[in-house]
């Protein structure tokens, strides 16, 4: 109450920093698909409007509001990315927030951004988007998520502002039991004009103006992220997850369904350092993965947080 207004700020290097969208070609690079080993993740102010229980505003660039996943991977139970974090859902925003608590239990949240991973807006149409955030009991936790408005680059697809994109995503993270969690998450999505946008776009290069859509296009997913804690420093986490794209509106490859399990060991030798040796395997419906319909990774990671 006495400090209403705050910031938040985060910087990539490297080569995470060329990554922040799964296929740069298809137009949503959010200004670091170009090479370059630097980025502005995230860039906001904050204000807390003494309104009723207090309304938050947010405005800038920040993580997405959408998914199961947080922005940081020490802060989910597995260290890879979800097939969901990946492929069905924007990493960043930019634009305006509005959050209010409607009860102890119920938070509302709506946006209005500029679209999915772009920065500055590829079209001239925003993105409308809100989040209900009920918080049943201690131990569990019920969100909704949607986003609704036109995605596509105005310089790749003609009429790509009357093509819509409509997309939900649902969240349950219950503990059974005191040391056990268990996070659901259900992700579906359609867009008008959409399949096969990363051709599109190829397609837009080649003749040096916007080409036609070819087709409309629906993708879906499911995951289940299920924790166990031994003890206050050795926990592990199994993620299972299917994603389906079958129009290529996602990853650019058609009739495409994708889905892989993940183990993760994630053990603290002291307060604030934490070591996750990791194990998953990828199995899909095409050969994707460097000429391979399947894929196996083993990686261990260190954090030291401070």
């Amino acid at each position: 109450e006495k400090d209403p207004i705050g910031f938040g700020f985060t910087t990539n290097y490297g080569e995470i920093a060329q990554r922040l969208t799964f296929v740069p070609s298809d137009g949503r690079v959010d200004g670091a698909g170009g090479g370059d080993d630097f980025t502005v993740s995230q860039g906001f102010v904050t204000y807390k409007a003494p309104v009723g229980k207090g309304l938050d505003f947010k405005f800038g660039k920040f993580a997405t509001w959408i998914g199961a996943e947080l922005w940081e991977s020490v802060d989910n139970p597995n260290f890879s990315r979800s097939l969901l974090y990946q492929n069905a859902i924007p990493f960043t925003n930019t634009g305006l927030s509005m959050s209010y608590p409607l009860l102890d239990q119920l938070t509302t949240t709506f946006y209005l951004v500029n679209g999915w991973d772009t920065f500055v807006d590829n079209n001239n149409s925003k993105t409308l988007g809100y989040q209900f955030n009920w918080k049943i009991s201690d131990n569990t936790g019920f969100i909704v998520n949607g986003s609704h408005g036109a995605e596509q680059d105005e310089d790749v697809i003609r009429d790509a502002e009357s093509n819509w994109r409509h997309f939900w995503d649902i969240i349950l993270a219950f503990k059974p039991l005191p040391k056990t969690s268990v996070n659901i998450n259900f992700d579906y999505g359609t867009e008008e004009g959409g399949a096969m946008y990363s051709t599109a776009i190829a397609d837009s290069i080649s003749t040096g103006g916007p080409v036609d859509s070819k087709g409309n296009c629906e993708w879906w997913g499911i995951s289940t992220i299920l924790g166990y804690d031994f003890t206050d420093s050795v926990g592990v986490a199994l993620r299972g997850e299917y994603f389906e794209d079958n129009d290529g509106g996602r990853i650019g490859v058609s009739e495409l369904g994708i889905w892989e399990a993940t183990f993760t060991t994630n053990i603290k030798i002291r307060q604030n350092l934490l070591v996750r040796p990791e194990i998953r395997y990828d199995q899909a419906d095409q050969s994707i993965f460097g000429g391979s319909d399947n894929e196996l990774t083993t990686a261990i990671d260190v954090a030291y947080m401070f």
